[in-house]
């Protein structure tokens, strides 16, 4: 049974920024050029479980950076499990995914996404139409319990 609802973001979905990004590197790889690319210092953390249903979990990668100078959160997941289900099963051709927990403005996304397709190993990142997405809401509640269980240890 999947645990009882969390609230550790401000912003709900439509506030926060999410890409997706196609990259065939293992995530620790991904993660290292992600990190020497955009001066980032991106952590894994334990992995995000993910309740389908009350009876089906899956774990993804996760990972976890702070954006110096605007108190908000970026995370890496990676968008398929070690048992072949998909975080995001519309995007089957995403390998990760790139959430920020605060508003951004236009041009700090189109710089982002610029510096991201910059990185040597990253063949495309799109922003995510979260309206299209039926489970970001629920994405997000497993997210924020994966961080109460990584601040617990």
């Amino acid at each position: 049974m999947a645990p009882s609802k969390v609230k550790l973001f401000n912003d709900s979905p439509s506030e926060m920024f999410f890409v997706a990004i196609s990259c065939n590197l293992e995530d620790y790889r991904f993660v290292h050029f992600l990190n020497k690319g955009l001066q980032t210092n991106f952590r894994k953390l334990s992995d995000l479980l993910y309740y389908e249903n009350e009876n089906t979990q899956n774990q993804f990668s996760l990972y976890h950076d702070t954006i110096n100078g605007m108190h908000a959160n970026q995370f890496i997941i990676k968008n398929k499990s070690d048992n072949q289900a998909y975080l995001i099963p519309k995007l089957k051709t995403t390998d990760y995914i790139l959430i920020i927990d605060s508003p951004l403005t236009e041009e700090y996304k189109d710089n982002l996404l610029q510096s991201l397709e910059d990185v040597p190993v990253v063949f495309i990142a799109t922003e995510i139409d979260v309206q299209k997405i039926k489970t970001i809401e629920r994405i997000i509640e497993d997210l924020e319990l994966s961080l109460m269980d990584n601040l617990d240890t």
